[in-house]
């Protein structure tokens, strides 16, 4: 069966993942788009999907965690990548918001977001791998900015997105290949651990196995 371009299939708000057969419930949610109006719409979700997005939207926790990952994103970008070429460049409005939506854009794989609710979804890349693409990116763009002279704010700004964009996919590959290594690494530990913890005690004229751990 020939698949259905992109744009003709639909897709969880939560995870991103295609939607398949009957494996789906819509629920009216509130979004706020970049310049600041709130809206309700209609989305479509997996449901498994449902309930786990609902329990992320009602936890504090979850937002504290959240928004500090989101700020640490938001602030390396700001004070270690981002020069503001031109006079007031970091202290306007217009641009900090031009970058944030970059920001928010870089995560889900878009040139820029349709709403700021990209920050609760799953969709696209962590806030972690976004961090850790920053740094790693930052010598190169530091040598880069030696040799291109930006026309304003927003050129700097895409020049510096398109240099991200282009090492996020490899670095989210990498640590996601260093997670599994380590949860591999983990398994093994804990399996070696109950192997040599097992010893024999006498009971009577037999053997009885006993776990010690």
């Amino acid at each position: 069966m020939e698949e259905l371009p992109k744009d003709q299939r639909e897709f969880c708000y939560y995870c991103d993942k295609e939607i398949l057969d009957d494996d789906w419930v819509l629920k009216p949610i509130h979004i706020t788009h970049s310049n600041g109006v709130k809206e309700e719409v209609t989305r479509k979700f997996h449901y498994d999907c449902l309930p786990v997005f609902l329990e992320k939207q009602k936890s504090d926790k979850d937002k504290h965690i959240y928004s500090a990952e989101w700020d640490d994103v938001y602030r390396y970008f700001q004070d270690n990548l981002y020069t503001a070429t031109a006079d007031g460049g970091r202290g306007n409005e217009t641009i900090r918001k031009y970058y944030v939506t970059r920001l928010l854009g870089l995560k889900v794989g878009k040139f820029a977001p349709k709403n700021t609710n990209t920050r609760g979804t799953k969709q696209g890349y962590s806030f972690a791998t976004m961090l850790n693409t920053m740094k790693f990116c930052k010598p190169i763009i530091e040598q880069r900015k030696k040799v291109v002279k930006f026309q304003d704010e927003r050129h700097e700004i895409n020049y510096i997105m398109t240099i991200l964009e282009n090492y996020i996919g490899t670095i989210d590959k990498n640590m996601k290949r260093v997670e599994q290594l380590q949860k591999k690494a983990e398994k093994l530990k804990q399996e070696d651990m109950t192997y040599h913890g097992v010893s024999y005690k006498k009971k009577g004229t037999g053997k009885r196995k006993v776990s010690l751990v």
